[in-house]
């Protein structure tokens, strides 16, 4: 994952996970920014991180199925 630092946006926090296809390529990333007031970078690591690799996962895994992305149930 990465928490990028954006000098520019101070009041902003984001962290970004990169998704994967079947050859283990970087083909794309996700991301969930939020105002600083949300949290901090921590809360981001330690809560948002593990939802956002669930997410990405699953997309890899429709890479590797050979499937377009679909909405999944429940989302």
């Amino acid at each position: 994952y990465v928490v990028p630092y954006q000098r520019s946006v101070l009041s902003s926090r984001a962290i970004a996970v990169p998704v994967r296809d079947v050859d283990g390529s970087t083909v794309a990333a996700m991301n969930v920014s939020a105002h600083a007031s949300r949290g901090s970078i921590e809360v981001l690591v330690h809560q948002v991180l593990p939802e956002l690799r669930i997410a990405a996962d699953l997309v890899e895994e429709d890479l590797r199925m050979g499937r377009k992305a679909s909405p999944r149930a429940g989302s």
